[in-house]
């Protein structure tokens, strides 16, 4: 890969970054305002809508192996259920727990690109994908909360908070490798429209409401737009860089989602997340050098 690819999908992988940083933080809105299975389910079927539009009026589609169709309908099963997990072991769990844990899916991701992918990681690679990954599970919670936490607190939501990490990693660096046969548009497309009918399915028969909220539709609307375009984006840098470069940088979300809280919310930058912030600016330092 020449360098100025990896530039460019850096590039992607930030913005990337930018937008899931964004949509965590409008999401958290979101859920103390309706259930989380139908944001969840809106969320996928919104952005379905627009990559469909996106689809037919730019992009031609490829010619899609029979061997496919069970793997999407798997990672769409994935995409649906991490999202619901880590929701679930925020609602039963501690975020200063779920978090930090559920945050360090980029492991996955680059374990998966080194091994089958053969992707080569130099010192200063590693070095600089090692402090993106811990920058984000530090800047992901808050040290005096976790402080006061007592252990029947955190126990609940581990085990939620693993299935994200390992759901999110496993499905991250699918994306990732299928991305580089079939192109940077339609897996997620797929995978996309495939969540939301399984979202479909679960609400069906667990008779769960996913009636269109209206009153946060605004909200709703700039939710699934921004993380269209996360998803997109991310597919995009490892369509044409290294998944296990752009992963950790889709990963660091956490740095804009505190950076949104200090400027909307005035919250006060905790030691381990300004510690965060610098291990993340640093890691992205070092992978462009």
């Amino acid at each position: 890969m020449t360098l100025s690819l990896l530039y460019l999908s850096m590039i992607f992988g930030g913005l990337s970054m930018l937008s899931y940083g964004i949509i965590d933080y409008i999401g958290a809105i979101l859920a103390r305002s309706e259930g989380t299975v139908k944001i969840t389910f809106w969320y996928f079927a919104v952005s379905s809508i627009i990559m469909a539009i996106i689809g037919l009026l730019f992009v031609k589609p490829p010619a899609i192996p029979t061997v496919y169709i069970a793997i999407f309908a798997t990672l769409s099963v994935l995409s649906a259920f991490s999202l619901l997990a880590f929701l679930k072991g925020l609602k039963v769990g501690s975020i200063s727990i779920v978090s930090p844990i559920a945050s360090a899916y980029p492991i996955v991701i680059v374990f998966a690109g080194v091994l089958l992918l053969n992707e080569a990681i130099t010192i200063s690679l590693g070095a600089g994908i090692v402090l993106i990954i811990l920058g984000a599970v530090f800047a992901s919670f808050k040290m005096h909360e976790l402080r006061k936490l007592k252990l029947s607190k955190a126990i609940p939501g581990v085990k939620y908070a693993l299935i994200a990490l390992f759901g999110w990693g496993i499905l991250y660096a699918s994306i990732g490798i299928i991305s580089k046969s079939l192109g940077w548009f339609y897996p997620v497309f797929i995978i996309s429209v495939g969540s939301a009918i399984a979202l479909f399915i679960y609400s069906w028969f667990g008779k769960i409401d996913t009636a269109f909220p209206l009153k946060i539709k605004r909200n709703l609307f700039a939710y699934a737009t921004i993380g269209t375009a996360a998803f997109l984006f991310y597919s995009i840098g490892t369509n044409i860089g290294s998944i296990a470069v752009v992963g950790p940088i889709t990963g660091a979300a956490p740095l804009i989602t505190v950076i949104l809280a200090m400027a909307l919310k005035g919250e006060k930058v905790e030691i381990n997340q300004a510690i965060g912030i610098i291990f993340i600016i640093s890691g992205i330092v070092i992978l462009s050098l």
